[in-house]
């Protein structure tokens, strides 16, 4: 995770052109340039696998755009960052579920918060910069409390399948 010191100092290598962070950030700032203009593209549907596979880039891209913004300071950024995060936060990706899924389906509750991780750094690092409002937070937040949810409703049917403790 990154804190309000070890962003100066990164801001203040890649000023500076210190390797490899001022390479490292330009490839961090192209993919966040390039999403400035970016929509979220939530799945909705029973595939845990093509969730994530949407979810991932939005998630980079989101994080990218994050770093972009407590690198240079440009608004723009963190706003392209929270409309990429509200479309996923403000959708149901499993219509009618509340996220919580049959037990025949115990991949979804990983699957789900893996791609979020980068989401959650972003969140982290974007509170309350421009675009950031009580409405994003609650949205968010319940977000997460889902993908939570799912997360526990998975390991909870994976202990109860295949637990290991069990006498044979």
């Amino acid at each position: 995770w990154y804190t309000d010191e070890r962003l100066a100092q990164l801001a203040a290598w890649i000023a500076a052109g210190k390797e490899p962070y001022a390479s490292c950030y330009a490839t961090v700032r192209q993919r966040a340039q390039a999403a400035l203009t970016k929509t979220a593209t939530p799945y909705a549907g029973p595939r845990p696998r093509e969730y994530a596979k949407l979810m991932e880039p939005d998630g980079r891209d989101s994080l990218a755009l994050a770093l972009a913004y407590r690198i240079e300071g440009d608004g723009a950024y963190s706003r392209a960052a929270i409309r990429l995060m509200s479309g996923w936060a403000n959708h149901d990706p499993l219509p009618g579920t509340g996220y919580i899924l049959e037990p025949v389906r115990p991949d979804l509750g990983m699957s789900v918060a893996m791609p979020t991780v980068a989401m959650v750094q972003a969140y982290a690092l974007l509170h309350n910069a421009p675009g950031w409002s009580d409405m994003f937070e609650r949205s968010f937040r319940t977000f997460l409390a889902q993908v939570r949810a799912n997360v526990l409703h998975s390991c909870a049917d994976w202990r109860a399948r295949y637990r290991t403790d069990k006498k044979k």
